[in-house]
């Protein structure tokens, strides 16, 4: 389904009113809910596309036992401090550009950081002897999987109540949410948030510092429990096509809903400031302007020895990526061009370079050069959406959209900028 449709429905559960019997402890899990529905009706593979079998193999036995050493470590040691919660994505070769420069920006002296791919850590082992990590998702993994397969048949009544209203307000739409999916949300949400209200209570830090707040509610809930302040730094698209930022305020407000949300969000310029505004959530007084790490990062002494677009992964439709490839390849072999192909963080370069391993004038890109000076240095950068499209702009004036129907988030921007978010199906068209 496509992501505005979603939008549009989830908007309607809002203003119908959020139901007052999904709170946990004073706070609404609708965050957590919200971003289940949309990544399930949506296939946002993004947040779905993590292979459960990467993590079953004995380094992953290794990593977890020396994960929870890091967690002693934390609960006896790590007191009035200031914590940052992250992502693993940005680690490459023992760095990680985005938590290594913030963590020194807002003087993090420990941070949680999301595993995706145990590879990665088996790969970057320095960055983790390094940093005062603890990998809290692969921690609560274990407890959240029974949990969710258990639990969900012991819930309150009035909870279960909640689940099947929302569960009719789809189906009176035609769309059939499955009400195990929403009852594990209830029930994984719960685990974390319990887990966390203990953690900070024992550590007391000052304040949190943390990335992608929505896919993070729990951990934001009990921090709001613990009276700590919370500081959301932006890591992509925000504003009103994104879940994670358009919640209608009024309404919820009105129901008397509490939802889990940062007390302040960092964007990286004025253009967010006001796509956030827009959104009709945050107000003002709770963004702050920050910096765009990425661009001010830029490596522009890097050289190529040829003319390249650079075409960001996204993990998704590599079909249509083959189709654009065939329709633009006179263009690019009359001109000299090739493409780079930049994988997503989350994409394996091995089953990327398999993908394409027929395509000669597409490179999957394996140095340690960041996206942003790939960018800097091409003709110019395509993808689907992607945060890297206003990247782009920002460096070249333009981005080139790929269009498909999981590039619809990019609608808006294609409309309001035409003359730099252009919308194509091929180059040199």
């Amino acid at each position: 389904m496509k992501q505005s449709k979603v939008n549009d429905i989830l908007l309607q559960y809002e203003i119908s009113g959020v139901d007052k019997g999904f709170d946990i402890n004073g706070f609404s899990c609708w965050v957590k809910i919200k971003n289940d529905i949309f990544t399930y009706l949506t296939k946002d593979t993004i947040a779905i596309g993590v292979k459960k079998t990467r993590f079953y193999n004995l380094f992953s036995v290794f990593f977890y036992f020396s994960n929870l050493l890091c967690l002693l470590k934390l609960l006896l040691g790590c007191r009035d401090s200031v914590f940052f919660h992250t992502a693993l994505s940005g680690i490459s070769s023992n760095k990680d550009l985005f938590t290594s420069s913030l963590q020194k920006k807002y003087q993090s002296v420990f941070y949680f950081i999301n595993i995706g791919e145990v590879e990665k850590v088996k790969k970057n082992k320095l960055f983790f002897k390094k940093n005062n990590v603890f990998s809290d998702n692969l921690f609560l993994w274990p407890f959240k999987f029974v949990s969710s397969k258990l639990l969900i048949y012991f819930l309150p009544k009035r909870t279960k109540a909640s689940i099947l209203n929302l569960v009719n307000f789809f189906e009176s739409r035609k769309i059939k949410i499955p009400y195990k999916l929403i009852a594990s949300s209830l029930v994984t949400y719960t685990v974390g948030y319990y887990f966390y209200c203990l953690f900070f209570r024992i550590v007391k830090p000052r304040k949190c510092y943390i990335v992608s707040a929505y896919s993070k509610s729990e951990v934001c809930a009990a921090l709001k429990k613990n009276s700590i302040l919370i500081t959301e730094i932006q890591h992509g698209l925000i504003g009103l096509e994104h879940r994670g930022y358009n919640y209608h305020r009024k309404a919820i407000n009105d129901v008397g809903v509490v939802l889990p949300t940062p007390d302040k969000i960092v964007v990286t310029s004025d253009f967010w400031r006001n796509e956030l505004v827009s959104a009709g959530y945050f107000d003002e007084d709770e963004i702050i302007i920050g910096e765009n790490y990425k661009v001010s990062k830029i490596n522009i002494n890097c050289f190529f020895n040829f003319k390249y677009f650079i075409f960001t992964g996204q993990g998704f439709d590599y079909d249509l990526v083959k189709v654009f490839y065939k329709k633009s390849l006179n263009y690019l072999l009359s001109n000299d061009f090739v493409i780079i192909y930049k994988p997503h963080p989350r994409e394996s370069i091995d089953e990327i370079k398999y993908v394409f391993s027929d395509f000669k004038l597409i490179h999957v890109y394996e140095g340690e050069e960041s996206t942003e000076t790939l960018m800097y240095h091409s003709i110019g950068h395509i993808s689907f959406y992607s945060s890297c499209h206003f990247d782009a702009v920002e460096m070249k004036g333009k981005t080139f959209v790929l269009e498909s129907s999981l590039s619809s988030i990019m609608n808006r921007y294609i409309a309001t900028y035409p003359e730099k978010f252009i919308l194509i199906n091929c180059l040199g068209e």
